[in-house]
């Protein structure tokens, strides 16, 4: 009886092997798979299952996720470079094995494995192994950035500091920001903005500069657009002296104002004129005679260049004839009974719209130069011995009236001279 229990026995273990075997070959054996990406191995000495997460590799950006898919059902464990549910530094990843890439790349590649208690995998049977695992290679590289806007986009010349906004995309932590290739303090808001400090110096010159965000390698890349630093518009409010001599030349003049910059530029009646001097509220120049031979009013604009920049509005400096001066007249006497007699009249301040008068009336004048006239007095004052009264005016804008008065007896004499309420009288005698 013993025996035959015996034999029993072993029949029965015999026959659960032969079970054992055919669903081990069902599950793992030769014609089975776990999953696509499952492998069964076999060697002479051991007997492995060969597992692979899907994907098993790849390339990410910063801040991006993937959605790992374990090739075995259960309590998984997720772990990132070894660290259970992984790190800021090398990326995280959660308990249905979405992985999230880290914001900066770290300075290796990174490990996500999935594992997987023996006794717990529900489609295969590993009897060497402690547990399943499955593991996939990432690299994770920054994105090429992009921008989109600028706040502002221009900026007024000369601003001390200012706080610009730089949106688009593809932005972390570690991506910088240039302007005219000098890299600026920045500040990473999120992925679509960044902040940057720019200093006066760049806004100190005005022009179209380029603002570039760089992201480094691995991957990376740059990304630029302009930015404007706007000359202002002058603002032009005085000049001084604010009238100048017609037939003067090299009259200096000073403009006050606001917004002038060393490109300003000036021009009177639309003639360019040189600039002597420049700060942000005075510039002059020097008018030359040839814009004012003639009385009038003078256009005078001070001008910026682009970008920005522009014209003034318009201030005039007033031209007005000199105040003449009487010095000599000559002949000095004249012969009662002569017929038209003509006068040679010194002095200063003439212009070509000076006029003689002889006893208040006109005479004909001919302009010489700024010292001299000629008059033509007529016969028909000269038909009595007596004081002829012989004044030169200038017309207004400016101009006076000074003269002298003569005395004509037929014969010269010696003559004197005297000052009578600013009006010189010379008398003839």
């Amino acid at each position: 009886m013993t025996q035959y229990s015996s034999f029993v026995r072993l029949l029965f273990n015999v026959v659960g092997l032969l079970i054992l075997s055919a669903l081990f070959a069902g599950c793992g054996g030769a014609g089975g798979s776990f999953t696509s990406n499952q492998n069964r191995t076999n060697s002479a000495d051991s007997s492995m299952v060969d597992l692979a997460l899907s994907p098993d590799s790849g390339v990410l950006e910063t801040g991006q996720t993937i959605d790992f898919r374990a090739p075995f059902r259960g309590s998984i464990q997720w772990s990132v470079n070894g660290l259970p549910g992984g790190s800021p530094v090398f990326g995280t990843i959660d308990s249905s094995g979405l992985y999230t890439a880290p914001a900066v790349p770290p300075s290796t590649s990174v490990t996500v494995a999935a594992s997987l208690s023996r006794g717990r995998h529900s489609n295969a049977f590993d009897l060497t192994a402690a547990a399943l695992t499955a593991a996939a290679t990432i690299q994770v590289v920054n994105p090429a950035p992009t921008i989109t806007q600028l706040s502002p986009n221009s900026v007024p010349l000369g601003n001390s500091h200012l706080k610009m906004t730089v949106s688009g995309n593809g932005f972390n932590p570690a991506s910088k920001v240039a302007i005219n290739d000098q890299t600026l303090p920045t500040t990473f808001v999120d992925a679509a903005n960044l902040i940057v400090d720019i200093p006066a110096l760049i806004l100190s010159t005005a022009g179209v500069w380029p603002v570039r965000v760089s992201n480094d390698a691995p991957g990376g890349g740059s990304f630029a657009v302009p930015m404007v630093v706007l000359n202002p518009i002058p603002v032009l409010v005085g000049v001084s002296p604010a009238q100048v001599v017609a037939g003067s030349g090299g009259v200096s003049i000073l403009l006050s104002g606001s917004g002038f910059i060393p490109q300003s530029s000036i021009t009177a009646g639309g003639h360019p004129l040189d600039v002597i001097s420049v700060d942000p509220q005075h510039i002059s120049t020097a008018l030359p005679g040839s814009l004012i031979t003639s009385t009038g009013q003078l256009a005078l604009t001070v001008s910026n260049p682009a970008p920005g920049g522009g014209p003034s509005a318009i201030q005039e400096i007033a031209v007005v004839n000199p105040l003449p001066v009487l010095n000599q007249i000559s002949p000095s006497s004249l012969i009662v009974g002569s017929s038209d007699s003509t006068l040679s009249i010194s002095g200063s301040g003439f212009s070509t719209q000076s006029q003689v008068l002889v006893n208040g009336q006109a005479v004909g004048t001919t302009f010489g130069d700024s010292q001299r006239l000629i008059a033509t007095v007529p016969a028909a004052m000269i038909t009595a011995t007596g004081d002829l009264g012989v004044i030169v005016s200038n017309p207004a804008p400016g101009g006076r009236i000074l003269g002298c008065q003569a005395d004509y007896r037929g014969e010269s004499h010696s003559h004197s001279e005297s000052d009578l309420l600013g009006i010189v009288d010379r008398r003839f005698i």
